[in-house]
């Protein structure tokens, strides 16, 4: 979910996200979530040589993200999508190396970049924070 913050700049200058795949679903990660799971794993017993896929238990496209994220902040955010060649252009000019922007337009063709587990709630015994509450813990970044 953190990674949403790249986005930050753009809604608080202009109200609008410019970016490719608006239907791409993921299942985004709460920062807290990972550290819950953290420390489970180094203070608990039973988690030795385990290996877990994170991921919460929602799957959203771009354009829901940024629905929920315009509720949290309380107004309205403009999604442009990109096509493959703009969004090509916008990572160059960011200072993306062309092998990472190979890796991000391979991942573009994908349904769902993470799908949904319950793997949080099986390891620390609550479900997954929701995408709505870190847009809420967030709001001041993109206001």
């Amino acid at each position: 979910m953190t990674n949403t913050l790249l986005w930050a700049e753009d809604i608080r200058n202009n109200r609008i996200v410019r970016a490719p795949f608006g239907h791409q679903l993921s299942a985004m990660i709460h920062e807290a979530d990972i550290a819950a799971v953290a420390v489970k794993a180094l203070c608990e017993k039973g988690h030795e040589d385990k290996t877990y896929l994170l991921t919460s238990n929602e799957e959203l496209t771009r354009r829901d993200r940024i629905q929920q994220l315009a509720a949290a902040i309380g107004t309205d955010i403009r999604f442009e999508e990109l096509t493959t060649e703009e969004a090509r252009e916008q990572w160059l000019n960011e200072g993306y190396s062309q092998a990472d922007i190979d890796w991000l337009l391979e991942l573009g063709e994908w349904e769902c970049i993470s799908p949904a587990t319950d793997s949080i709630e099986q390891i620390t015994g609550h479900p997954a924070r929701t995408f709505y509450e870190w847009a809420k813990e967030h709001a001041d970044y993109f206001r």
